[in-house]
């Protein structure tokens, strides 16, 4: 019983969120945070001395290069361990850090991510644009730059693609897991008590207006994203909606075709470029 309980917990945390982030790779967090080996307790433990090494940034000449890899979430936590995710705080961290340093005079983000948790993504974002007006902030997608993560890269000074590069899956998704049927067969019955001025403070998604009601609060975040990629990017929220894949992703050359990336290369291009053009300056 203690071990339903856990998981039930672990999966709603995760299912209680609303993410920009590829179908393939939360499944892939439910499905681990459902795993009967994993011991949560020692992670969690764990997790504080791992994860201070996880994914950390470098300097290359005047350019500071900080990852932006797996599946982001607002804090860091056990899952960055298991994951291999990187935490908003962190790349704020980092970012702050490199802002600071006047012998960085550009950041390259380095992108490989299915995206991640909404909450935070926008705040961050807009301290990734607020940098790029002081320096240039260049977010290479070198594997994926999905969903969440493309809302961080639109907001640098420009997006270079690998030409495998995966990009776009733009919007907002969440999932709701029904544990009633599996709670009733091991004999739980459970009662919801919901205060009488606020009938819509639980909605049930089996109900039409119950899942009407959850579909309302995901078109609000995901109109709060599209917009946000549009003002970054300069362009209007028409060629978002026709051009940037409705939810699709693009693979490098074809990102850049459909203005969701500026220019195909690699890592090496990108820092050469850098560091020649700031010599130049």
């Amino acid at each position: 019983m203690a071990r339903i309980n856990n998981l039930a917990r672990v999966v709603g945390a995760l299912t209680s969120r609303a993410w920009a982030m590829q179908a393939e790779a939360l499944d892939e967090l439910l499905q681990l945070a459902q795993r009967k080996d994993v011991d949560l307790v020692a992670l969690a433990a764990k997790s504080d001395v791992d994860v201070a090494d996880y994914w950390m940034p470098y300097v290359e000449g005047n350019v500071a290069i900080i990852p932006v890899k797996g599946p982001l979430f607002a804090e860091a936590s056990w899952l960055d361990v298991m994951c291999g995710a990187t935490s908003y705080a962190r790349i704020e961290a980092h970012l702050t850090e490199a802002r600071n340093d006047r012998k960085v005079d550009a950041i390259i983000l380095l992108g490989d991510t299915p995206g991640g948790e909404v909450t935070g993504c926008g705040e961050l974002a807009g301290y990734i644009r607020e940098i790029a007006e002081e320096k240039l902030v260049v977010f290479y997608a070198a594997g994926g730059c999905c969903s969440a993560g493309y809302w961080l890269a639109s907001a640098c000074s420009s997006i270079v693609v690998s030409p495998t590069a995966i990009v776009g899956c733009l919007g907002v998704a969440g999932t709701v897991k029904d544990f009633r049927k599996a709670e009733e067969m091991l004999g739980i019955k459970s009662y919801e008590i919901v205060s009488t001025a606020t009938p819509d403070k639980r909605p049930d998604p089996a109900t039409k207006e119950g899942m009407a009601q959850m579909v309302g609060l995901i078109d609000f975040l995901a109109e709060v994203f599209l917009t946000d990629v549009a003002i970054n990017r300069g362009v209007t929220r028409a060629i978002v909606d026709e051009k940037f894949g409705k939810g699709n992703v693009f693979v490098g050359k074809d990102a850049v075709t459909a203005g969701m990336a500026d220019e195909l290369g690699s890592l090496f291009d990108v820092l050469s470029v850098l560091q020649k053009n700031l010599e130049a300056a």
